[in-house]
């Protein structure tokens, strides 16, 4: 799944291809047709270096 096409509106990804809706901050899907909640990872930017933690 490339979530990374979606669109961004506010805290909300929408999946290009299903049209499920996951919240930025939990990775919880807010309707169908996804069920099961995306991993999210800690983020900060630091002038224009943006830091993923990835555990």
């Amino acid at each position: 799944m490339a979530l990374s096409e979606g669109e961004v509106d506010g805290c909300t990804l929408e999946c290009w291809l299903h049209g499920s809706r996951f919240d930025l901050r939990t990775g919880h899907p807010s309707g169908p047709p996804a069920t099961v909640p995306v991993p999210v990872y800690p983020v900060s930017v630091e002038g224009d270096t943006v830091f993923v933690t990835v555990a």
